[in-house]
């Protein structure tokens, strides 16, 4: 098929917001381009124009008009039999923009069929001809996903026409994009199906209730209606209403956005980019892709400025912190000659320079003054970033649209994980690329992008994580809330990279296992004076509301009313390297009531696998992957692992640093693979959970 050119437009100009017009347009050229062109083999551009008169000839208009359309919504045909579709003006219209500009894509004429046996049990085996009406088998709001935040529909796939029982070889093929219909020929709730049976000399055309029950309905194949099939059974059938929309809003919040305060996020981020943009040409203007100490020298100085204004006007100003900011701006330039005094050890260990307190770090350091080292200056950059640190606001998903948490996963998906990975070095490179060789359908990181989650260093992080081909995500940590977590929730899950993620936390479901991924940072405790190094998750946290709805749903039990097997998913540990439970473990058994099956998490810098231990009846099975970047000596060695209770684990020799690497996950229906990698892709340790 050539280049098609859609056109959404007002019936009336200015009738509705060219904001949201914009909006719409973009989220669907993107579906179209990212999701359903390479399934259906179409090429389109989806373009918003103000007014009917200022669409160009060529282009298929898609109107959205405030008229009550009744039943007479959807695709039609002009009297020149160009395609044109009509979209009601109501909340949510994205929605059914999504459906009809897909439909008009793959049937512009409104007469495709496709020829298969039918399903119906009252004529089996009969020839009839499928309508290619392609979002109406899935076309219901609990079907549909977020692109942009802007609320699209689900499609099926060209797998969905073909009989039942025929299907493709090897892995089961996909029915529909989002995974919504589990069969060929088979519905969604509110779903609808139509075929031509010539040989009766009907259409039928069949419904899927929000009861599971089917109705079936014949229209007369009127050989004589110069109407497309397709305007024919919408004109008989009220296809529609019911299943898209539910007294006129769809499916409540789902409608709106996909997470919450997504303008606010949106005009946020904006503000960053215009921030950005004036300092292009300035002297002061640094980019911190690869830091140096000239740049920790400049946020240094602007530090101590800020700071003593601060104190001049009257603010309170801890003078411990203007005595540490002035000696690191002082042992910038001075020759280190031992590093026990240099500024970075003082400063890292303890902003109160106790030399007994816990490291900004999480992990036995490296010696040295390399990047990364416990020596390195730019740890520095942790420290003034959490004094300056505005905490953004936590976004909490409203309970009407939970549903959005939630993401379908294949009964094969291939989920990689790292912990601690964003230092942009060699060695990430390395992890980034050999997740990528493992070809995942779903990608992780289990939080820390250093030094401090600035906003620099997430668009970097944003940029070279390794995309999953069905889901990329990130989790909250201690080191993006040294910056306040903004640059996280306002950059990182703003963004392309992470479109599928709704909110800092999440939950990915197939047909026997529910993972479950948590923010343990933005309520972390300190340890010291160390900041969020502490995970929690206190009785308050909405997150807790959320768990308890969550495994109370249908979502947590697979098909026959059995619990599925939960794998939670969290930045800070639930076992400390010594095997005694954490902070965060007595939470976490508090809010699911009990333990989770499996349990895997970073913020230690190292790899370990504990043995499996029975709690309250149940196997619970702990996994640290905080080795995804950080040079790290293992804590992890043969004379207390068998006290720790640790299976396996990556250990180090005396001062030498461990190995760096990933996990990955493989799933084949109720059974979970577990495999850990090394960064050059080395495979080091694999097991098996069996049903």
């Amino acid at each position: 098929m050539s280049l098609v050119h859609v056109a959404l437009v007002p019936e009336t100009a200015n009738s509705v917001d060219p904001a949201e017009l914009a909006r719409v347009a973009a989220a669907v050229q993107r579906q179209i381009s990212r999701d359903f062109g390479p399934i259906w083999g179409v090429e389109a551009t989806v373009d918003a124009f103000p007014a009917l008169e200022l669409v160009p000839l060529g282009y298929w208009p898609v109107i959205i008009t405030h008229r009550d359309l009744g039943d007479d919504e959807g695709f039609h045909l002009t009297s020149h039999r160009d395609p044109y579709a009509i979209v009601e003006a109501l909340p949510g219209w994205s929605l059914t923009a999504s459906h009809e500009i897909l439909e008009m894509l793959a049937d512009p004429s409104g007469t495709r069929t496709i020829p298969t046996v039918s399903p119906d049990p009252e004529a089996p085996f009969a020839r009839v001809e499928f309508l290619v009406e392609i979002c109406d088998p899935c076309q219901s709001a609990d079907c549909a996903y977020t692109v942009n935040d802007v609320l699209v529909s689900d499609f099926v796939t060209p797998a969905f026409f073909e009989p039942p029982g025929r299907g493709m070889a090897g892995r089961p093929p996909d029915y529909s994009f989002r995974g919504n219909v589990d069969g060929p020929q088979r519905l969604a709730r509110g779903g609808a199906m139509t075929w031509l049976d010539r040989a009766l000399g009907h259409v039928v055309h069949v419904t899927r209730g929000e009861d599971d029950a089917l109705e079936r309905t014949l229209l007369p194949a009127d050989a004589g209606e110069t109407r497309p099939l397709r305007a024919t059974v919408h004109a008989g059938t009220n296809n529609r209403r019911p299943a898209m929309r539910v007294d006129g809003i769809v499916n409540g919040l789902k409608a709106s956005r996909k997470r919450l305060g997504a303008q606010t996020a949106m005009r946020a981020r904006a503000e960053l980019y215009r921030k950005e943009l004036a300092t292009l040409g300035r002297a002061e203007h640094a980019r911190l892709l690869t830091p140096k100490d000239a740049d920790v020298k400049q946020r240094l100085e602007r530090a101590l400025t800020r700071v003593k204004a601060l104190k001049e006007s009257g603010e309170q100003v801890d003078a411990r912190l203007i005595e540490l900011l002035t000696q690191a701006r002082e042992q910038l330039d001075a020759p280190i000659i031992d590093p026990e005094e240099a500024f970075a050890l003082n400063l890292v260990k303890s902003a109160l320079r106790s030399p007994a307190a816990p490291t900004l770090l999480t992990a036995r350091d490296v010696p040295g003054l390399a990047q990364y080292d416990h020596e390195d200056i730019r740890w520095a950059k942790a420290l003034f970033e959490y004094a300056f640190h505005r905490k953004a606001p936590f976004p909490v998903c409203p309970v009407q649209a939970e549903g959005s948490l939630v993401h379908p996963i294949a009964d094969t998906a291939v989920i990689a994980m790292a912990g601690d990975w964003g230092t942009h070095d060699a060695s990430s490179r390395n992890i980034g690329n050999a997740i990528t060789a493992v070809r995942p359908t779903h990608t992780i990181h289990l939080g820390d992008v250093y030094y401090a989650g600035t906003e620099d260093e997430e668009r970097q992080f944003i940029r070279d994580w390794p995309a999953g081909s069905a889901g990329t995500f990130a989790l909250n940590s201690n080191h993006e809330m040294y910056a306040g977590g903004s640059a996280y929730f306002g950059l990182a899950l703003q963004s392309d990279k992470f479109d599928y993620q709704t909110y800092s936390y999440f939950a990915l479901t197939s047909s026997s296992w529910l993972f479950i991924a948590l923010d343990s940072a933005y309520q972390a405790a300190g340890r010291g004076p160390t900041p969020y190094d502490v995970g929690r998750l206190p009785a308050n946290d909405p997150q807790v509301a959320w768990i308890k709805r969550l495994l109370a749903s249908k979502v947590a039990f697979d098909s026959s009313g059995a619990r599925k097997r939960c794998c939670l998913l969290t930045h800070h540990q639930g076992l400390e390297t010594n095997g005694s439970e954490s902070a965060l473990y007595a939470d976490v058994k508090a809010a699911f009531g009990g333990v989770p099956d499996l349990w895997y998490w970073g913020h230690v810098h190292g790899a370990a696998v504990y043995q499996p231990r029975v709690v309250d009846g149940r196997t619970f099975r702990g996994r640290l992957i905080g080795h995804g970047g950080i040079p790290f000596i293992s804590d992890f060695q043969p004379a207390g692992d068998a006290a720790a209770r640790i299976e396996w684990a990556e250990r180090s020799v005396g001062n030498a640093t461990g190995v760096n690497g990933f996990a990955v996950l493989r799933l084949a229906g109720a059974k979970l693979s577990e495999e850990f990698y090394d960064e050059r892709g080395g495979l080091r340790y694999s097991t098996t959970i069996a049903p």
